[in-house]
């Protein structure tokens, strides 16, 4: 993952938010809920720099498909799409 990266939830990130199904650590829930699609991983890195690296808990929510980044989807999760197609 770059640092030019903007992560983003996916609609399991979001249910993760609202279920705790998965009873993701603290840290880790911070991050989930502070990543909105406007920050850069560098960002998030910079916002929770007291925390210490937190490269590998972004990297964690990505393999357990609650972000992704730049549109590459993790393993279970989809991206939120607020797009609406045009009928053919």
């Amino acid at each position: 993952m770059l640092s030019s990266d903007i992560p983003n939830k996916t609609a399991a990130g979001y249910a993760e938010i609202q279920n705790r199904k998965l009873h993701l650590g603290a840290r880790q829930r911070m991050l989930l809920i502070s990543i909105d699609g406007a920050h850069s991983v560098q960002q998030v890195r910079e916002q929770f720099s007291v925390l210490g690296d937190v490269s590998p808990l972004i990297e964690e929510l990505r393999e357990a498909g609650l972000i992704h980044v730049n549109g590459k989807l993790a393993n279970a999760g989809s991206p939120v799409n607020d797009t609406v197609m045009p009928a053919a």
